[in-house]
């Protein structure tokens, strides 16, 4: 029932902003509010929801820790990102990467723990 109702209503933003096109009306909240039902967030997780691979629940774990917006992301440390539960180190990378941060430095080191992680098996 309730995707129905989301489709409904996507849908409907979707009819509402081609009015407002020929209208020549702004439609920039149209397109938020059909955003934030699409993804099911709140407005303040609009801007991370940008990013490919980050959803809703990714989303609010970031804003939770801190990471309020993009930006924020483009200077934050990777400890502090590899240190949310949740926010895998292939997320990591993917940020890095829509984001043109160099991720070779957080490469080299996953790479090592991976190493030490199999050397401490091999006995």
């Amino acid at each position: 029932d309730l995707r129905n109702k989301v489709e409904t209503a996507q849908w409907l933003l979707h009819a509402l902003q081609r009015i407002a096109a020929m209208f020549h009306v702004e439609h920039d909240e149209l397109k938020k509010l059909l955003k934030r039902i699409t993804y099911g967030v709140k407005e303040e997780l609009l801007p991370l929801t940008n990013l490919k691979g980050i959803g809703r629940v990714k989303a609010r774990l970031l804003f939770n820790k801190g990471f309020r917006d993009v930006g924020m992301l483009k200077t934050a440390d990777v400890e502090d990102l590899a240190a949310i539960e949740g926010i895998g180190n292939s997320t990591i990378l993917s940020i890095f990467d829509q984001l043109g941060r160099d991720s070779s430095e957080f490469r080299e080191t996953e790479r090592t723990l991976k190493k030490l992680q199999s050397s401490l098996f091999d006995f």
